[in-house]
């Protein structure tokens, strides 16, 4: 449900360029979504821009019920490449867009090569800068309408939206946040493209404007805080945090499977051979196991992926479910016997997955499989969650598997909670929001 009644008047307002919005789903969506449903808490009103028909990975209905009542949301036209794209390989041109490394990682066809090259060295930051001149004249409107605009917030990916927010800094001169929630330049899929030399110089002097001009740069890690110092003027870490309204909190009956659950995408680079192998062992050495046990995947996860498995012979244990709306994922969070966390393995450990805070939240047990330096394992540890455990370990995640199964089959099929504080945590979406408005109050024009 939506926090904070209109009547709630505020005097401050802060202008938000967001090209990911309700109905559009998927992770990008979450974090300025729960900026905007607590902002009236502490006094600031939300002003929103984004495209009518932007494309997205998926489409979530039901994330329309956070928006609060009232909120101005200004919606433009915009280019859409992608449109294009679909209907050249006879999609309808609103098709959900690829998501990660999907058409772009090992192209099949000649027409993937060269839409690859034309995505990588034409469409700079990203394909989505179509949208940049529409999202400037709708800030031109919107600041003239509500003269109590007094900052200005953009967001990305698509980092493209910040070359908007630098063209509105320009002309109006307002304080601005730009909200980097992954790395720019050297955000993951960047490295499967066909990027020249020129491309790249270009892109990286992009990102060096914005990050001069934005009075403050704020990020979701402490890694890719590390990236952009000494480039920016100010950087400030806000995680992407838990909303205590979207942790399910049902009764647990005795469930039909032990089932490991991954909710998210699940790309080539969380690839983890010795999880898969000390599931395929203990699958052949643990009769209960063998019966019990599910590996179940909830969102978009890759063929290659699926394909490991099932090389492993893994097939009948796999479980691989389309993305769902939002509250059913946490849903899944909450109900699985143990949830699966896997850092990447495509050196990017200093960025931390948006679910990481609903994982915690939902008091489930995570089994970590990755770097234990990554950023996000210093969280995880410090929730005193199990140690997180590196990619090609098979004893250790077989005996973590095997423990956490075993009391889960000795506790009547029903998954043992940690309890954890969510009430009050600093982990949690109106927190979060709170630090984001003293920003806000602390550069307002």
């Amino acid at each position: 449900m939506a926090t904070s009644s209109p009547t709630q008047q505020a005097t401050k307002k802060v202008l938000i360029l967001a090209y990911y919005w309700p109905p559009s789903g998927g992770s990008g969506v979450q974090r300025w979504l729960k900026f905007v449903k607590y902002l009236r808490v502490y006094g600031w009103e939300p002003v929103v821009i984004t495209p009518k028909h932007g494309t997205a990975p998926y489409y979530d209905d039901t994330l329309l019920r956070d928006v609060p009542e009232g909120v101005k949301v200004y919606k433009t036209d915009t280019f859409e490449p992608f449109e294009l794209y679909n209907r050249l390989q006879g999609k309808k041109k609103d098709a959900p867009i690829p998501v990660g490394t999907v058409g772009i990682k090992d192209p099949k066809t000649i027409f993937q090569k060269v839409a690859n090259y034309i995505r990588a060295n034409l469409f700079i930051p990203d394909a989505r800068r179509g949208w940049r001149k529409y999202a400037v004249e709708a800030a031109k409107q919107a600041i003239a309408e509500n003269p109590e605009i007094c900052v200005m917030a953009t967001t990305g990916p698509p980092h493209s939206v910040h070359l908007a927010g630098l063209d509105i800094k320009k002309m109006s001169g307002l304080p601005w946040v730009a909200d980097l929630r992954d790395p720019w330049t050297n955000i993951f899929y960047n490295k499967e493209l066909p990027r020249t030399e020129s491309t790249k110089r270009r892109d990286k002097a992009l990102e060096d404007s914005v990050l001069k001009a934005a009075d403050v740069v704020t990020v979701t890690s402490w890694g890719t805080g590390q990236e952009f110092e000494n480039r920016a003027r100010e950087i400030q870490v806000i995680f992407n945090g838990f909303d205590e309204d979207d942790i399910y909190t049902g009764a647990l009956a005795p469930a039909d499977y032990f089932r490991l659950a991954h909710v998210g995408n699940f790309f080539p680079f969380y690839d983890s051979p010795g999880l898969w192998q000390a599931i395929a062992e203990l699958t052949r050495e643990n009769a209960d196991f063998a019966r019990y046990f599910r590996l179940s995947f909830t969102g978009v996860t890759d063929a290659v992926i699926l394909q490991k498995l099932y090389d492993a012979g893994l097939r009948e244990w796999v479980e691989n479910n389309a993305p769902v709306p939002h509250h059913e994922a946490t849903r899944k969070m909450f109900e699985a016997a143990m949830l699966l966390f896997v850092i990447p393995n495509d050196g990017s450990k200093g960025v931390i997955a948006g679910k990481t805070f609903e994982y915690l939240a939902s008091g489930t047990s995570i089994l970590t499989v990755g770097d234990p330096q990554a950023n996000v394992s210093q969280i995880l540890t410090e929730q005193k969650r199990l140690a997180v455990i590196d990619y090609n370990d098979t004893l250790a995640l077989k005996a973590a598997l095997l423990q956490t199964f075993e009391a889960w089959l000795s506790g009547g099929r029903i998954t043992r909670k940690f309890p954890d504080s969510v009430t009050g945590s600093p982990y949690s979406r109106k927190a979060l929001t709170g630090r984001l408005a003293a920003i806000f109050d602390r550069i307002k024009k």
